[in-house]
């Protein structure tokens, strides 16, 4: 019974933040998941999986000693509203970073990375039609605070990215618009709750162009919302 009604919650989730989507003028940069591992010692490995604003997002996570760790993260949706609107995105990225538990259950770490991915929309609804097909690339870097234990993990995560969108069907014939490396920050806060090694998450924040100008030739999604579940294995809790 739990299942199914976890499992309706899901659908119903996808289904809301779909609607969203196809309103939100076809995005052609939608932010994935911030992937907050909050390590505490080596080899330790998390691994999260997520459904949101951004589609599914598995994550992976691992600890390679006392302060480095490694991530791999990843986004997909392929969504449908009839015969004609869709969404689809695929989009993957690595990163390596530096963690210190400095005092109890404090996590202070930082990690830099780069991804790549591909979306493709169709929106059409009483006459208005947007479309995307374009190729993205993305450095980020992501600092976060956080405290971790037994039941609940709690972050913040300021993270800072630059976004280079191209657009496949764009064709350029004004010079007056704006491409390359585009600055975004996108302050998300992230909340983990269960019991040790199983945790139940959820996480939102913003994407916010640094700029603001409107000579770019692409939309972005301002918001972002997870919800899913976390594991983590390898690591010495408290008893």
């Amino acid at each position: 019974m739990k299942n199914t009604t976890c499992i309706k919650s899901f659908r119903l989730a996808g289904f809301v933040v779909f609607i969203y989507l196809l309103n939100s003028c076809v995005p052609a940069y939608i932010p994935n998941t911030v992937n907050t591992p909050l390590f505490t010692g080596k080899h330790e490995l998390t691994a999260n999986i997520g459904t949101g604003i951004s589609g599914w997002d598995p994550q992976v996570a691992f600890s390679v000693s006392k302060h480095i760790g490694i991530m791999v993260n990843s986004s997909f949706a392929n969504r449908t509203k009839d015969t004609v609107n869709f969404h689809r995105h695929a989009f993957v990225e690595g990163g390596v970073g530096y963690f210190i538990n400095p005092v109890g259950p404090l996590v202070l770490e930082a990690y830099g990375g780069f991804g790549a991915g591909k979306v493709e929309s169709y929106y059409d609804n009483d006459n208005l039609k947007r479309t995307t097909n374009a190729e993205l690339r993305r450095f980020f870097f992501q600092p976060s605070v956080g405290i971790t234990n037994n039941v609940v993990d709690i972050s913040f995560t300021p993270r800072l990215v630059l976004v280079d969108v191209d657009m496949l069907d764009y064709k350029d014939v004004n010079s007056n618009h704006l491409t390359g490396y585009r600055p975004f920050v996108e302050p998300t806060f992230t909340f983990k709750v269960g019991y040790k090694y199983v945790k139940f998450f959820t996480q939102f924040g913003f994407s916010i162009p640094f700029d603001n100008d409107t000579r770019y030739t692409y939309n972005s999604q301002p918001f972002m919302f997870t919800v899913g579940l976390h594991a983590t294995f390898g690591r010495k809790y408290l008893k």
